[in-house]
């Protein structure tokens, strides 16, 4: 049953939210909620009874918010649908049959038009929330609580793109929609802007921290890419950007990207070639040791590993591919050459043409896999180059909505 605009009546958010086992919230959802407009049903005749399918097709929904335990659960899932956050728990390993969701906890926007991204805390004791609607706000969650604790207003005008919270945990970065494209540097437990500039003209699609440096940090989106600093001026802390040069190289959209420990960035194209960026140059295109594209169209995942010691990319040929971080970031080559050529360390073909959104490591050798146009599938890597594939992990049965209507009884 789909919930009317602006969500579900108080009452129903208190019985999603048990009182018995969270600590009373920092924010009353009476504060919160937004206020019905004179034409809109009331919230007390309506009652939420489930939410069916998945928004595969966003950027910035899936993550994982806590890690397996071991003969309790498989770990919790945070993800958005519609106007809600949900909190899937997934069954146990040792689960063979049956759906591996074990639970399904809903939390719901309080704006009523939908989640634009979601952020998780480097400690998974917070969770951030950007909503879409008129002046959004973006709320941050405890951790298992499910209690609002801190409120950051005015940071878009009609929803957030991405967000995301800097390694050492006290800075989050938001960066809107259209109109404004605004990127966003927050001291979010104060609840406070620090810095505030407009990302540029066209749409921003992602918002990155270097993994060593909360003051150095990226954007990317449509036909750009663009590198910040934090610089103190005379004037005080500034944002400072610079937009990165194609060059010789063919400009296009980026999807996708990493920042690099050295502060090199490594970014996806929409023809299929790795970028690696120092400063606002690009340093040269990766392909493989073959002189291959690293992808058949669209890379949608750049991430970086820092455990593991490797890079993951993924795109839009249905193709998981690993590559060494240290054969990456030292990549070279001669002056009058714009191309390295690096060997993969593995790939994977899940399945042809599947357009993957999000990788998400689960645990080494374990990984979600977003598909833009269906569910959440399972990787798992195992030796001798061999792996398990499990399509549907987290099944989303539904397809394109054609039609509603509603009960007689």
């Amino acid at each position: 049953m789909e919930v009317e605009d602006d969500g579900v009546p108080l009452e129903t958010y208190q019985e999603l939210h048990d009182e018995s086992e969270v600590e009373a919230p920092d924010y009353s959802l009476s504060e919160l909620v937004r206020p019905l407009a004179n034409w809109e049903i009331s919230r007390d005749h309506l009652v939420f009874a489930d939410m069916c399918g998945l928004d595969t097709g966003k950027r910035h929904i899936l993550h994982i918010i806590e890690r397996s335990k071991a003969g309790e659960h498989g770990g919790v899932l945070l993800v958005a649908a519609g106007n809600t956050v949900q909190l899937i728990t997934i069954a146990p390993k040792a689960t063979v049959s049956g759906s591996n969701v074990q639970h399904r906890r809903y939390v719901f926007g309080f704006g009523g038009s939908g989640i634009g991204s979601l952020a998780v805390h480097p400690s998974g004791e917070f969770f951030a929330v950007g909503e879409k609607g008129v002046k959004p706000n973006i709320s941050i969650y405890r951790y298992p609580q499910i209690t609002v604790s801190h409120v950051l207003r005015n940071g878009t005008d009609r929803a957030y793109a991405s967000a995301e919270f800097s390694k050492d945990g006290d800075t989050l970065a938001s960066v809107g929609s259209a109109p404004d494209f605004l990127l966003t540097v927050w001291n979010w437990r104060e609840e406070q802007t620090v810095l505030r500039c407009k990302a540029f003209g066209q749409d921003v699609f992602s918002v990155r921290f270097a993994p060593t440096d909360s003051g150095f940090l990226a954007t990317s989106g449509v036909g750009h890419i663009r590198l910040w600093k934090m610089a103190a001026t005379f004037t005080g802390l500034k944002l400072q950007g610079d937009i990165g040069k194609f060059g010789k190289s063919e400009l296009s959209d980026i999807e996708a990207f990493c920042v690099l420990p050295d502060k090199k960035v490594l970014s996806g194209t929409e023809r299929g070639v790795l970028l690696l960026w120092d400063g606002n140059f690009i340093k040269c295109e990766i392909l493989t040791s073959r002189r291959h594209f690293p992808h058949a169209g669209t890379i949608n995942v750049v991430d970086y590993d820092e455990d593991d010691g490797h890079i993951v990319t993924a795109g839009k040929d249905g193709y998981v591919r690993f590559w060494s971080f240290d054969s990456i970031d030292s990549a070279d080559v001669a002056a009058d050459e714009t191309v390295a050529l690096v060997p993969m360390k593995r790939q994977v073909l899940v399945q042809p043409q599947m357009d993957i959104r999000a990788v998400v490591k689960e645990e080494t050798g374990r990984y979600l896999l977003q598909d833009g146009v269906g569910g959440v599938h399972l990787l798992v890597l195992t030796g001798n180059d061999e792996h398990q594939i499990e399509l549907d992990y987290v099944s989303n049965d539904t397809g394109r909505a054609t039609g509603i209507t509603s009960s007689l009884c």
